[in-house]
């Protein structure tokens, strides 16, 4: 049986993992949960699952109910629970930064990552990419488009491949006027039309910012040049992401849009296995459809095509200032149309000062770098006004 640590096991991911591993008896061994605090979800997935180790901020509760379980705290919990755990395959569901030690830990020991977490790719893609393959390590994406395409890349030649799609749903405001998004509230932002997710996903869903940290990731993922992933809308979202090679053909990935698919994917790999989950049924899909993208409602892609450009620890800053800029719209700080901007100010900051001393010019080759960056743009970014 395979052994598996799931970080971030109460959040939209963690859960849909757990249901899956509940699809596959026998298959797999929960040998370690983290979240980031104690809960009643934690809780129950303590009991069910009988994990022999958990990692967590607040210990009390979990020793109290548990007192046979390991349990680690504090701010490097994550990183330990993979070195003590020791699992075969890491799935990585937290967001931001917070997982990024425990990343770089488990690609050192050679293990597999089932990554959802795009924020340790986009801010620290090259220490990522380099520990893994220096190490020996695997990285299995679990977003959707990036397993689609994934997939589609299994069996082929990297020469062969003359760009990549991702597919966008795009999200809340995909029929709202760009003069209306000025107004546009938390609560309108959060409605997804097709995707359950956190809140944070769900409004970079809405500013399309989701779709420009992919580009970087798949850039990071599959070894292409930013330049040549392409997004477009699709309503549908049932083709996940397509890969065009140099003859002209395309490969696509269609699914229903269901977590769980990539997820089983992931932790099954390099097999495929029935887990009994929603089947696509081609005949009566009817039209699908595909839009191009419109600059003018979604500059974000832009934007994090000019931090991928610049590269270094620009796409930290992006990152880092995307994440406040969300969390003060949600907070009623700042206008929904502000988001971008804010962003856009913040990586526009940070260039004249890389330009003006070579202290800011680092590259992002260690977590120290990227950590310097992140926290110079979250500082920059609170203190902008729209």
């Amino acid at each position: 049986m395979k052994r598996v640590a799931i970080l971030g096991s109460t959040g939209s991911v963690g859960t849909q993992t757990l249901d899956v591993l509940e699809r596959l008896p026998g298959a797999f061994v929960v040998v370690a949960l983290a979240a980031g605090r104690w809960s009643p979800c934690l809780a129950s997935q303590v009991e069910r699952w009988r994990p022999a180790t958990v990692g967590i901020a607040d210990p009390a509760p979990v020793r109290e109910h548990f007192p046979d379980t390991h349990v680690l705290t504090g701010k490097d919990a994550l990183r330990r629970t993979v070195e003590v755990a020791e699992p075969d395959v890491i799935v990585v569901a937290t967001p931001g930064l917070t997982a990024l030690a425990a990343c770089l830990e488990a690609l050192q020991a050679g293990r597999v990552l089932a990554m959802a977490n795009k924020e340790a790719l986009v801010a620290a893609g090259a220490l990522v990419m380099r520990i893994a393959r220096d190490c020996g390590g695997t990285i299995v994406p679990v977003d959707s488009e990036h397993s689609g395409i994934w997939q589609c890349l299994q069996g082929e030649e990297p020469r062969a491949v003359a760009g990549l799609t991702l597919t966008s749903s795009g999200g809340a405001f995909r029929d709202t006027p760009v003069h209306a998004l000025a107004t546009a509230t938390p609560e309108e932002a959060l409605r997804h039309p097709t995707w359950s997710m956190g809140p944070k996903i769900t409004i970079d869903s809405a500013t399309l910012m989701n779709k420009g940290l992919e580009i970087i990731e798949a850039s990071w993922l599959f070894d292409i040049p930013p330049a040549q992933v392409a997004v477009v809308l699709h309503r549908q979202s049932i083709i996940h992401a397509l890969v065009e090679f140099i003859d002209g053909t395309f490969k696509a990935q269609l699914a229903v849009p269901d977590m769980r698919l990539p997820i089983a994917n992931a932790l099954t790999y390099p097999e495929r296995v029935f887990a009994d989950l929603p089947r696509l049924d081609i005949a009566r899909l009817g039209m699908l459809s595909f839009e191009p993208v419109d600059d003018r409602k979604y500059p974000s892609i832009e934007v994090a095509r000019r931090a991928a450009e610049a590269g270094g620890t620009h796409p930290a800053v992006l990152n880092a200032a995307n994440e406040v800029a969300v969390e003060r719209f949600l907070a009623g700080d700042v206008r929904f149309t502000d988001i971008v901007p804010l962003v856009a100010t913040t990586l526009d900051r940070y260039a004249e000062r890389s330009r003006s001393t070579d202290e800011w010019a680092s590259a992002a080759d260690s977590i120290e770098a990227v950590l310097t960056a992140d926290a110079w743009a979250r500082a920059t970014c609170r203190e902008l006004q729209p």
